[in-house]
């Protein structure tokens, strides 16, 4: 436990002058088609589209600044295809009553290449829509000089996913070390506050005394 924690549930929770904001965030923000997904029981859990909503709502409102990554941006788009295919999938099997853990999103795509490129179409149409409604962080550095060596000293000490890693790294560099997220790993990065919602995280929080507002 290494970040400093902000329960965003919370009605008093501060608000960071500016922030990351994670992938799922804007998956939970941005995504529209949840009713589709919720019926094969692959939608969000509720808190994940009303608290991050209304907190955005706060942070716009109070005029902070909201960053994205590239890094976040392509994962977006991968968690954005993966939704899409699996509505197509369901589209294309009436009967299935769920999608299956192990089901082959590449096999999809090849199986129904126009609905692919529909599919296609779609995510640009997400990704265009978010990247004009946020502040692109800048790759900072030189690799060899900044970054890897950065990453290098970071990712080991965590238990976070190496592309979070590399938003952090970039981040840092420019200052910003708040983050918005609902994945509970990043309270194992050094040097940020994390803004969430997510009840694991804040539970770990409070026992390692380094829950704040």
């Amino acid at each position: 436990m290494r970040a400093h924690v902000v329960d965003v549930r919370r009605p008093e929770a501060s608000v960071p002058p500016r922030c990351l904001v994670d992938t799922n965030i804007l998956y939970f923000l941005h995504y529209d088609r949840f009713t589709n997904l919720d019926a094969l029981g692959e939608g969000p859990r509720p808190y994940q589209t009303t608290e991050y909503p209304r907190y955005i709502k706060r942070l716009r409102y109070e005029n902070k600044e909201l960053w994205v990554h590239r890094t976040g941006l392509i994962e977006l788009a991968r968690i954005v295809e993966r939704a899409e295919l699996q509505i197509l999938y369901a589209v294309k099997t009436p009967d299935v009553a769920g999608i299956p853990p192990d089901l082959n999103v590449k096999a999809i795509r090849r199986t129904y290449r126009a609905e692919y490129l529909l599919c296609q179409e779609r995510v640009l149409t997400y990704l265009a829509a978010v990247r004009k409604a946020y502040r692109l962080i800048a790759m900072v550095g030189n690799d060899a000089v900044s970054y890897w060596p950065a990453w290098d000293v970071a990712w080991p000490r965590t238990v976070a996913d190496p592309e979070d890693v590399g938003q952090l790294v970039d981040a840092v560099a420019t200052g910003l070390s708040q983050v918005l997220s609902d994945d509970a790993d990043w309270v194992s990065l050094d040097g940020i506050t994390l803004y969430t919602a997510n009840a694991v995280a804040i539970r770990a929080a409070q026992l390692a005394g380094r829950l704040t507002n």
